[in-house]
């Protein structure tokens, strides 16, 4: 997990990865013993930890959920479904990230509830409880955005604290060079701060815009 990722996120994540969630098809490969296979929460299906977090119509509904709303395809395979992002700004990028670490943890334990409590998933509870979370967790997001209405309508769905990103349009301009016998002195000045440490220029040309001599002068601390 990258660092600074919350361990609510990075614990579950991690268990899974290593495929160390005691579905009922991993407790049979490795205590070969024999163990009535079926999924908690269809009764139909095997159990494995694949059809848990993805193919179970309850997972289902939540992942088209959230392809809805960022229009990227999820995956298994936590790194497949992260290149899917990978066109998109840093912040979305992260955001998706963030949404596939709450997902599979929050079906992972609806799985748990259903097999020890008895509690069989309410999709209102879920969705309010996934949205909770996203939300705390994007504090930590610290990349940019694009100043576009994809990423802003994503943003605003997580209420995403965000500030529009300033584009300065490049402004053309031109200079004339001087007349015979004449030189053109080019000259500017800035401080950094106001006041602060200041500094200037100048270059001198000439009619066939050759540099004749540059210079340049502290001014000590000073304002604009």
């Amino acid at each position: 997990m990258e660092e600074g990722s919350s361990p609510y996120l990075s614990c579950p994540e991690l268990e899974i990865l290593r495929g160390a969630c005691a579905t009922y098809d991993i407790i049979q490969n490795r205590f070969k013993i024999q163990l009535a296979n079926r999924c908690s929460l269809c009764g139909v299906a095997d159990e494995t930890l694949e059809h848990v977090l993805f193919h179970y119509t309850f997972a289902g509904r939540a992942w088209n959920w959230i392809f809805d709303i960022f229009d990227l395809i999820p995956n298994s395979n936590l790194v497949v479904s992260c290149k899917a992002a990978k066109v998109r700004s840093t912040m979305i990028r992260d955001l998706w990230l963030i949404a596939n670490l709450v997902l599979r943890s929050e079906l992972w334990d609806v799985r748990n509830k259903a097999v020890f409590q008895r509690q069989q998933p309410n999709w209102s509870i879920f969705f309010k409880r996934v949205l909770k979370l996203i939300q705390e967790f994007v504090v930590r997001l610290k990349g940019f955005m694009r100043n576009n209405a994809e990423d802003v309508i994503i943003l605003d769905y997580f209420r995403v604290n965000h500030r529009r990103v300033k584009f300065l349009q490049p402004t053309e301009c031109f200079w004339e060079p001087p007349e015979e016998n004449e030189i053109q002195l080019c000259c500017d000045g800035a401080a950094r701060g106001n006041p602060g440490v200041a500094g200037a220029g100048v270059v001198a040309r000439n009619a066939r815009c050759l540099v004749l001599g540059a210079m340049s002068i502290g001014l000590g601390v000073t304002t604009n």
